[in-house]
């Protein structure tokens, strides 16, 4: 039984006999969400070619070999002039060397002898299916960590630095809240934005932390370029080297802590200073 999910799978299949390209396909379309059947390699080709170019890409496509006007391999040939690695399987009476090795340097997935071991058949599709539904989920998962990555690049303050605490990436937020450029940036140790206000101590604890391989949180102020302060809310973490438990470097993103958030801090402050005097008087 075949786990993996392939109700969103396109697969194109092209075959030249009516009795098999209606048996099979009707095997297919029960795996399958959508299976297009063509009868020889010319339609096949076109097929293909014109899912490629509306960019509604087959995830699979199963082919005969030998077929009038365009046979399976002049077909694999094309395909891989626009796609290197859309997985093709074969469906051949013969199995010839010569055919094989050619269909091997244009990195056919699979051969399946006729006539059809549907249990082999089965077997075949499914390894190959668990490969497209994670590389599908991947592609997936990767845009939506660019997307991410986007709307964070827009709305915080991120850098990364060495295990030493040199900066070695900053995001255009960094700038443009620190009034340094990214060359001026780069290479420099993370205290070119320290405040003479905050306390050693504060830092200490910080690295204390993020050294230990935990993450760190907290809210201070910054020193921009311009002589200006801001406040930010910090999160930092260490990324450790692979496979190992030493830090290899640490990641900060950081949020702009609001002027009514910053308003409610110097209220508290003033506030708790107001009853340690009133405690004393």
């Amino acid at each position: 039984m075949n786990e993996i999910d392939t109700s969103t799978f396109k697969v194109l299949y092209i075959e030249d006999e009516d009795l098999a390209r209606e048996k099979f396909g009707k095997f297919l379309k029960r795996r399958f969400g959508e299976v297009v059947l063509c009868e020889n390699g010319v339609e096949g080709f076109m097929k293909f070619q014109e899912s490629f170019t509306k960019n509604e890409k087959f995830d699979l496509i199963l082919s005969d070999i030998n077929m009038p006007k365009m046979d399976g391999l002049e077909v694999l040939e094309n395909i891989r002039k626009y796609d290197k690695e859309i997985p093709v399987i074969f469906l051949t009476a013969r199995s010839e060397s010569e055919q094989m090795l050619k269909a091997i340097n244009l990195h056919v997935e699979s051969y399946i002898l006729k006539p059809l071991d549907f249990d082999m058949v089965n077997e075949k599709l499914d390894k190959v299916c668990k490969d497209i539904y994670y590389k599908k989920m991947f592609i997936k998962q990767e845009q939506e960590m660019k997307n991410y990555l986007d709307v964070l690049d827009q709305e915080a303050l991120v850098s990364k630095t060495d295990a030493k605490g040199v900066i070695t990436f900053v995001n255009n937020g960094f700038c443009e809240v620190s009034g340094y450029s990214r060359e001026e940036l780069i290479g420099k140790p993370h205290n070119i934005v320290r405040h003479p206000d905050v306390p050693k101590d504060f830092f200490k604890e910080m690295w204390e932390t993020i050294k230990a391989g935990k993450i760190w949180t907290g809210v201070h102020k910054n020193l921009a370029k311009d002589g200006t302060t801001y406040f930010i809310n910090s999160k930092i973490f260490p990324i450790f080297e692979l496979g190992g438990n030493n830090v290899k470097e640490y990641m900060s993103v950081r949020f702009l802590v609001t002027d009514l958030e910053q308003q409610k801090r110097e209220n508290h402050k003033n506030y708790l200073s107001q009853l340690t005097n009133y405690k004393k008087t």
